[in-house]
């Protein structure tokens, strides 16, 4: 038996095999072949398997994906057992305590643009729709992001500088109402090893291969924690998709994902809901995004009169 991977494995990967006769296979990884022989007595294995290790019983055999090192920390994305899709795309993670406080968590999931939904239509950036998140949830306080590129394939100054555009996108809309809110602070290197989705003080930028859990045509995972009391924002995680080829050129290629274009629309989930409306298709939150698409870099007006009406000055 042979199991392919050609991503890197971000779940536990589980094969049974009778043991009623000596069963000897080997499973391939992107990191070289586990060589696993069973028999009824249990297994044994050899050969190149890092980043996974081979955990075996009597009549199973799992595969297990290991942490890197320190220095090319790689944080696994995982759903809590009890999730709930409550809307297409839209995950109810459960709740936490922060500070004493009940918060919630929701995961939103950024997909491709169907087919379907590549039919020619009107493009104006200057349509005024926005939509804010349950209500009106907001940060108190200026955040900031600790971001790791390890997966990205690009280059670490290129990362910095194309999420930083991004961030500053948002900012400067803010400060265009008079208002002396700082949305986002400078990007920081990741801190320590945390992982995306959980509540843990620390918002984080990652790449992931989500494709294992949510499929290809997911671009990028955002996940946040508020209040509902007090509708604010305590922590914001993005996961950017591994699977995909990343690009912070200026003119991005059309099998490509452009960087800062899709950053721009997950950062303004710090307080902006997704739209999927037609005419909403030219504004940076529209709910899908696509291959070498650039425009959603700078925002429509809806998207500029949503951040301000939410964090600009009355």
């Amino acid at each position: 038996m042979r199991i392919k991977n050609k991503k890197a494995i971000s779940t536990i990967i589980a094969v049974t095999v009778a043991v009623s006769i000596l069963v000897a296979f080997s499973a391939t990884a992107s990191a070289g072949t586990i060589n696993v022989d069973c028999d009824a007595t249990g297994c044994v294995g050899s050969g190149q398997t890092e980043p996974y290790s081979v955990v075996c019983g009597t009549d199973t055999v799992t595969i297990v994906p290991t942490k890197t090192s320190a220095n090319n920390q790689n944080q696994e994305l995982t759903l809590p057992e009890n999730a709930v899709e409550v809307a297409p795309g839209v995950f109810y993670l459960g709740e936490s305590m922060d500070n004493g406080k009940v918060v919630e968590g929701y995961a939103f999931v950024h997909y491709v643009k169907p087919a379907a939904n590549s039919n020619p239509v009107d493009w104006d950036e200057t349509v005024d729709i926005y939509k804010f998140m349950f209500g009106g949830i907001k940060w108190a306080e200026t955040m900031q992001y600790e971001v790791n590129i390890a997966g990205s394939g690009l280059k670490k100054a290129e990362v910095l500088k194309a999420l930083g555009a991004s961030l500053d996108t948002w900012n400067d809309a803010i400060a265009e109402k008079l208002s002396s809110f700082k949305l986002f602070d400078k990007l920081v290197p990741l801190k320590e090893d945390a992982t995306p989705g959980e509540n843990d003080e620390h918002n984080i930028v990652v790449w992931e291969d989500l494709s294992e859990i949510y499929g290809a045509n997911v671009i990028a995972v955002n996940s946040f924690w508020f209040n509902p009391a007090l509708k604010v924002i305590v922590d914001s995680d993005v996961v950017f998709n591994a699977y995909y080829t990343w690009s912070t050129d200026e003119f991005c290629d059309e099998e490509a994902m452009d960087l800062q274009n899709i950053a721009t629309h997950e950062f303004g989930h710090n307080g902006l809901n997704d739209l999927y409306s037609s005419p909403s298709v030219a504004l940076t939150m529209y709910g899908y995004g696509d291959f070498g698409d650039i425009e959603k870099r700078t925002l429509g007006t809806g998207d500029i009169s949503g951040i301000q009406k939410l964090y600009g000055s009355p």
